[in-house]
């Protein structure tokens, strides 16, 4: 990001215009996101059925990969999605919002996770705080 707001790189292009073109990718960042919140494979695959569900209204039908990923298909991943348009990372994050709130709670792991990837595709969260659940009046 500083490299770029310094204008030593230039800022990404708008390539993908919609999610079908980014259906793999997406898969892959949902799948990682699903399995790194739950060690359970079942619990992970239904985060992962809450994530996906949130895309089927732009058409986009898509499978768990188990979770399995290297760096460079991740790298790739985000190369592609960080030059998708705005509402297309809009619904990635959405997606990937309801994947981590699947079981009903955010561990730090998944909070950084989210900040991580919304950080490199140019949309950057202000960091999530945990705070002690009030105690009843």
């Amino acid at each position: 990001h500083v490299a770029r707001h310094l204008g030593v790189e230039k800022p990404y292009q708008v390539k993908f215009e919609n999610l079908s073109a980014l259906t793999a990718e997406t898969e892959l960042l949902l799948s990682i996101v699903a399995k790194q919140g739950h060690s359970d494979a079942n619990a992970a695959q239904q985060a992962f059925a809450d994530g996906a569900g949130s895309l089927s209204a732009a058409g986009v039908s898509m499978k768990f990969t188990g979770g399995d990923w290297d760096y460079n298909r991740l790298e790739q991943a985000m190369r592609k999605l960080v030059q998708s348009a705005p509402q297309v990372k809009k619904s990635v994050l959405t997606a990937i919002g309801l994947t981590i709130i699947h079981d009903g709670q955010i561990t730090i792991e998944e909070a950084e996770l989210f900040r991580a990837i919304s950080e490199s595709l140019d949309c950057p969260v202000p960091p999530i705080i945990a705070s002690e659940p009030a105690a009843p009046r």
